[in-house]
């Protein structure tokens, strides 16, 4: 089912499943209450081999990229996520409608879905931007992951070392991010934007060498490094401690049901 309305910063997205989930009047309808209301709309496309070929069969050999463009859902800011089996004429849709691509790689290698064509993506000049899907196919939604699995999968697929570079995902894992929520208030450290800003703890052996700060990044940090989150200057981790109420009484249970301990946190 789609999801409407979500609000997420002072817009609401529109977000799709994939094709098979809904009819055609669906997607006009939400195309054109995206457009009507300045909303942006969020889709997960051919992700599997099966989905995009069976959208081409029902569709008179539209891919889901196609579909989606005929319906209108791509006439306002729109992220595709996955995009594992879009073809080079989808990539020119995307490029031609300013569609952002989000590139999960946990979820397609843990549900065997394929390698996304990111490398030709960026080359034509999409963005790209970097995502973790759900719990249920990527299990600890570790960005710093994503951005290490992104570097390197690619250079394997395809043979080439040079391929998604440690500036390349870095800039996925920023700035990108920012250009496809439209926001020009964040995404690089710049005086005049907001203070979002990850600090990292640098002392631990798997840091060292750290002679260059985008491979340190890519290929070293991990998610136990980080030491300080901060949004819009306001903290909301530090040093093992959360900040804020919504954390307050974090409880999980274990494989038996039993409930144990919260994580501490300050009020």
């Amino acid at each position: 089912n789609a999801m409407r309305q979500a609000k997420a910063l002072g817009k609401m997205i529109v977000a799709h499943c994939e094709d098979n989930s809904l009819l055609k009047g669906g997607y006009i309808h939400d195309g054109e209450y995206a457009k009507a209301h300045g909303l942006h709309t969020h889709v997960h496309l051919s992700e599997t081999a099966s989905e995009h070929e069976e959208c081409k069969a029902r569709r008179g050999g539209l891919t889901p990229a196609g579909w989606f463009e005929e319906m209108g859902i791509f006439d306002v800011p729109c992220t595709a996520a996955h995009c594992v089996w879009a073809t080079a004429e989808d990539r020119a849709i995307f490029r031609r409608r300013g569609v952002s691509v989000a590139h999960n790689p946990t979820s397609n290698m843990k549900l065997g879905s394929g390698f996304a064509p990111i490398s030709e993506l960026l080359d034509e000049g999409v963005n790209v931007t970097l995502g973790t899907d759900g719990a249920a196919s990527n299990n600890n939604l570790d960005l710093f992951e994503e951005m290490h699995l992104a570097s390197i999968i690619h250079k394997g697929y395809a043979h080439n070392a040079a391929l998604m570079s440690a500036e390349d995902v870095f800039l996925m894992a920023t700035r990108n991010g920012a250009m496809q929520q439209g926001r020009s208030d964040t995404g690089t450290l710049e005086l005049g934007k907001k203070a979002d800003i990850v600090a990292l703890d640098l002392s631990g052996l798997h840091m060292r060498p750290a002679f260059d700060a985008c491979s340190v990044l890519c290929y070293q940090t991990q998610a136990s490094d980080v030491c300080m989150t901060m949004v819009d200057g306001r903290i909301l981790y530090e040093n093992g401690e959360y900040t804020t109420d919504g954390l307050k009484y974090l409880v999980t249970t274990d494989q038996d049901g039993d409930t144990v301990s919260p994580i501490r946190t300050v009020v």
